[in-house]
């Protein structure tokens, strides 16, 4: 059952993932102006003096797709200091009693490689899930997705502007 759900969370965010079809932007100019290379930035791992940029509820859909209940809830920060994004899947305390497939994907401009990239973190975990900071610039925008199986599929899925 646990692979079973691993791999349905992993093929949910993948084909989430494709059916957006839309990457996130950043223009060069950016990329050359992200200041990431401060001692601040290096020490945080990139996640210095974020500020949160969205906050979105984590709704438990059933199998016939009809939304049933809140069961989290996905943040995303942004710091402009290091010119990085991440973000954090935190579940409802009723759904800490047992580890649970829980997983985040990032599509986003990667501002170091000059294209369009992606980052997914999953885990079996009863906590929450976080992914790395990613290298985004200063302004731009980003898909991200965070999922979890518990009594229902429990789906995020935004379009963040930073």
């Amino acid at each position: 059952m646990e692979m079973r759900a691993r791999q349905r969370i992993s093929a949910l965010i993948a084909v989430s993932a494709v059916a957006a079809g839309v990457m996130a932007t950043a223009t060069v100019a950016e990329a050359a102006a992200a200041p990431r290379s401060s001692a601040a930035c290096t020490n945080a791992a990139g996640k210095y003096h974020g500020t949160v940029v969205g906050s979105y509820a984590l709704i438990g859909y059933d199998s016939q797709g009809r939304p049933m209940e809140e069961g989290g809830t996905l943040k995303v920060w942004h710091s402009a200091a290091c010119g990085t994004l991440w973000a954090r899947l935190v579940k409802r305390a009723k759904y800490t009693d047992v580890a649970r497939q829980t997983g985040i994907s990032i599509e986003f401009y990667n501002t170091d490689l000059q294209r369009d990239d992606y980052l997914s973190s999953d885990a079996m975990t009863q906590g929450s899930v976080e992914t790395r900071a990613v290298p985004v610039g200063a302004h731009g925008s980003a898909q991200v997705i965070g999922e979890f199986v518990g009594d229902y599929n429990y789906t995020a899925y935004q379009t963040v502007t930073f």
